[in-house]
């Protein structure tokens, strides 16, 4: 799979050209919400190249019990474990999103607040409370844990909402009131602001999955 996406080593270089493939994809037509929002998120994560170029990539099969983990080093680097050897769900690529958008949370959250964007700083409040009623109607309807994982923190959240199918699913299932926008749309809108550079390009990329 590595292979298929031009990973051959640990270098940022070959991440940015496996989310160039992907991010190609955005305009074929699926009707598969997971596989829109992989595409999406890969064009946005494109948008700050000089970021994933920081990030230290190990890919490496191990015997950890985690398929990929994001933490930054000692010396404040990010860095980016892919565990080849533990197989996701979604495989790897999928994970390598999963860990990215962590990393690029990270980044956002650990900012201080006056270097946030205007949309990031009023998507932070709109993301938790939007994950505040998404609990309430979660335990209502008995989601299983790993739904309810999603909604531990906004970092989980967004990479979760990113790469998980179930998750999706049970969200934009939840029932509205006429005319309302389903909870998978809630949700698309208010990480689009969070990831949003200055002009805010990535909101209407993610408005119009």
């Amino acid at each position: 799979e590595l292979n298929f996406y031009g990973i051959t080593d640990n270098s940022p270089e070959g991440v940015i050209g496996a989310l160039e493939i992907l991010a190609s994809k955005r305009t074929k037509r699926t009707h598969d919400d997971l596989q829109r929002t992989l595409f999406t998120a890969s064009e946005v994560l494109l948008e700050q190249r000089e970021f994933i170029k920081s990030i230290k990539f190990s890919f490496e099969a191990t015997d950890a019990d985690y398929a990929g983990h994001t933490y930054v080093d000692q010396e404040g680097t990010p860095t980016i474990v892919i565990n080849t050897a533990r197989d996701s769900r979604g495989g790897i690529i999928d994970t390598l999103i999963h860990e990215l958008v962590h990393a690029f949370t990270d980044r956002i959250l650990n900012l201080d607040p006056s270097l946030r964007t205007p949309e990031q700083t009023g998507a932070v409040d709109r993301i938790e409370a939007l994950m505040k009623l998404l609990r309430k109607r979660a335990a209502r309807e008995g989601a299983p844990d790993s739904v309810l994982y999603g909604l531990t923190n906004i970092n989980e959240f967004a990479s979760v909402l990113m790469t998980s199918k179930d998750f999706q699913a049970f969200i934009s299932g939840i029932k509205v009131g006429a005319g309302q926008r389903n909870f998978l749309t809630r949700a698309l809108a208010a990480i689009s602001r969070f990831f949003a550079v200055r002009g805010g390009a990535q909101a209407q990329k993610f408005q119009a999955i």
